[in-house]
Order: C-alpha cells, then structure tokens, then sequence
C-alpha cells in the first residue's frame, strides 16, 4: 500500500513537471501560492516572460486602487473666462461620458448644468466654447501599439475628452455582385468626414472590415457581404473633443444660450469657476475595465497615473512601471495600461504576486 501510495504520488509530481494538452510549441508559464504565506504550491517556469494581453487590465486597475482610492472620481470643471465671454471646459480623461455602462453620466447634462450657470449670472450669449486638452501632453497613442488597432473601436485611444466610448457607427452598403466597390452611407456621431472606402462585397455572411487612420484622413478596407443595403462597423473617433464640443454647444442653445465658434486648444486662460461633472468611481470604472476588457477605459487610468495637473503616456507608464515593480519586485516591461501593446511582457509570478 505505502508502495502504491509512493508510485501515484511520483507519477502525480512527474505529470505536473509538464502541463497537459498544449502544443509543444506553445509557450508555458504558470504558478500556484498559498495566498496567507505566499509559499509555492506549484511552478512551471514561472519567470518566463509572455505577452500579458488585457490581464494588463489587472495591474492598471490595482494601480489606481493605490493612488486613487477606490470611491475617487474624475472631474471635469468648466470655467468662465476672464473677460465673461467664453465658456472654457478643462478635459481630465474621463472616458465615461455618454458611455453605454453609465447611461446617466452624459455631456448633456453637464450641459445643462453649464446653462443653469450661465442663467444665474444674467447671461445668453457666449463668444467662445474652448475645449481645453492641456491635461495630456504629446501623444494620444503609444508608440508600441499596432498601427493598424487604432482606427477600429477596441484601439480607441483615451484623450482628455472622451464621448461615446471614441466610438462611432459607419454604415456600409453594399452591391448584390461579388467583387463589387462598397459605398459608405452614414457616419454616427457626425465626424465632418466619411472614410474614403475600398470595401468590396462578397458571399460570406460576415464582415472582414478594418478601419484606418483619422477623421483627416481614414479610410476602410476588407469586405462585406454582398447585397446589403445598410451594414454597420464600429470604429475608433480619433478628435472625441469636436464631438463632445458640439453635444455641448447644441445643448446650450437648446437652453436658449447663443454660442460662437469652438476651439480645440492645448491652453486657455482660466477666469470664474462656473461647475463640474463627476465620473463614476474608480471602483465602477474598474470593474467595467475589467468584466469588459474595456481598452479605453484602461488607458484613461494608466494616463491619470501620470499627474493631477497634467500627464502623458509617458508619465502615465512610468508610474505604472513603478507600482508593479513595487508590488512584485520584479522589472515591468510595459507600454499601455490596456494589454493592447504586442510589446508588453510579464510573468506568471508577477501576476500571481499581484493578485
């Protein structure tokens, strides 16, 4: 019996040397801790380092739980300018704004909020609505990222104004012939521009459409079904302030407020504090980061790891990197906090230390 016992206690250690049901070729990597003393139940090469995907989400998310706290909320304020004439709306990243998982935090009605403002201090009409985005510096995308993600909706990258998740809905018809140019009818939320299109039509059911480029040059390849006369593709909006400006602009003349010209701008002057608008907290943000894979959201929280008063991808990553070396002793090798980045790498342990 004790015979026995020893043999299928070596065969059990001599299986789990080598994990079961994967492909020689692919690699492997995992770990097993006691979660009270952190002792190791179970290794296989747990160093090695394997691109992470949007378990990235994890570490993002742990980060700002640190920084942040977990009931914290993004705040976007709008203020009067100096001389009373224009309305200046200072972006910080909230990327929840019209968002389809919090249907009650919408830029309508900070909007109104902005009017009922404008109201109190005997006001109707105002010269200029800014659009501030000094909050980020540089670049919107990181430079590990895959050119050809950041026109599709999944590769929406986060800015410091965000509305409908960066996301629009470009409807495609089709001829009823293969092989067939395709024609774009309608682009939702209006971008200014359609994306010059070289979709063509064929027999398969499904869409094969990859969307590139932005609203000053995009366009669309790949094909669709043939014989339809409305199809639609979701893609990436890459200026999300001009469309959060104009939801704005429209709502405040709904509210019988005159409003000029908009400018997209990287400074203003800031006079009076007019009011603000919220975000869900980090908490909830998290969650849908998380039970979604949400990028956008990802990346809108590793850019407020950056700094209060202004941040880049950069900064963002730095403080990023920092936390998980912290946390798990181990070196980051990081380049977006979504997982999106092929260039990212991490470990089994580093994830398990995490967790």
């Amino acid at each position: 019996m004790r015979l026995l016992v020893f043999l299928f206690c070596f065969i059990a250690l001599r299986v789990a040397a080598q994990p079961l049901g994967i492909s020689k070729g692919a690699s492997q990597s995992a770990i097993v801790l006691d979660v009270q003393s952190g002792d190791v139940i179970y290794e296989y090469d747990s160093d090695r380092l394997l691109t992470p995907a949007s378990l990235t989400k994890l570490f993002t998310t742990a980060a700002a739980f640190e920084k942040f706290g977990r009931t914290a909320q993004i705040e976007t304020k709008a203020f009067l300018s100096k001389d009373g004439c224009s309305i200046i709306i200072e972006g910080k990243c909230d990327p929840t704004f019209n968002s389809r998982h919090f249907a009650w935090h919408t830029a309508e009605d900070f909007a109104d909020k902005i009017a009922t403002e404008i109201h109190r201090r005997g006001k109707t009409t105002i010269d200029k609505l800014v659009m501030d985005e000094s909050y980020v510096d540089g670049s919107r995308f990181s430079s590990k990222r895959l050119w050809e993600d950041m026109g599709n909706c999944f590769g929406a990258a986060a800015q410091p104004f965000n509305i409908y998740e960066n996301t629009s809905i470009v409807t495609f018809s089709s001829p009823s012939q293969n092989g067939a140019l395709c024609k774009v009818v309608k682009v939702v939320p209006d971008r200014g521009s359609q994306p010059e299109c070289f979709v063509t039509s064929y027999s398969k059911q499904s869409d094969s459409i990859y969307i590139y480029g932005t609203d000053d040059h995009w366009y669309a390849s790949g094909s669709m079904p043939a014989g339809r006369s409305s199809f639609d593709v979701k893609s990436s909006i890459s200026n999300p302030a001009r469309i959060f400006a104009n939801v704005v602009k429209t709502r405040l003349q709904l509210q019988g407020i005159k409003v000029g010209e908009v400018d997209i701008t990287a400074n203003f002057e800031r006079g009076e504090f007019i009011c603000s608008s919220k975000s869900p907290s980090i908490e909830s943000i998290a969650f849908v980061t998380n039970h979604e894979s949400d990028n956008l959201f990802a990346d809108a929280l590793m850019l407020h790891l950056g700094g209060d008063n202004t941040t880049s991808i950069d900064k963002g990553m730095s403080s990023l990197r920092h936390f998980i070396e912290e946390v798990t002793a181990e070196k980051a090798r990081f380049y977006d906090g979504s997982g999106l980045s092929p260039m990212n790498a991490t470990s089994a342990r580093q994830i398990a230390s995490l967790l």
